[in-house]
């Protein structure tokens, strides 16, 4: 039996082994309060630290903050992508999502990126 490439993780903590870019949009378009996040993890990097991309819905309801690691601490980044209350809304995060995990050119262009540290943290805000 092969390892998976990626896994992502919802929470409620259902995983998904290998998520095809229409999985990662319904698992999207399942989020909500209750169940605010997913992560989205890579087996496949090698070297120090987490290779991840995470989204979580803002509770202002202004959008999506979404968080991507590269290895260490000093890869940590995060934007927020903002909503348009319209069904379509999963639209841009589920391509973002769908492009980093086949390392596709052009998902950093998806948002404006900034460090993360415990005092930028929009979670925290």
């Amino acid at each position: 039996m092969t390892q998976p490439v990626m896994t992502v993780t919802t929470a409620a903590g259902d995983k998904v082994e290998d998520p095809t870019r229409t999985q990662l949009h319904d698992l999207l378009a399942d989020m909500n309060h209750q169940f605010p996040f997913l992560i989205l993890t890579r087996h496949d990097r090698s070297g120090e630290g987490d290779h991840y991309i995470q989204v979580h819905l803002m509770d202002d309801g202004e959008g999506c903050l979404v968080e991507f690691r590269e290895g260490g601490p000093e890869t940590h980044r995060q934007g927020r992508i903002p909503s348009d209350d319209s069904l379509s809304d999963v639209e841009p995060v589920a391509r973002l999502l769908g492009d980093w995990a086949a390392d596709a050119p052009g998902w950093r262009e998806a948002a404006v990126w900034r460090p993360w540290t415990p005092e930028t943290d929009a979670l925290a805000e």
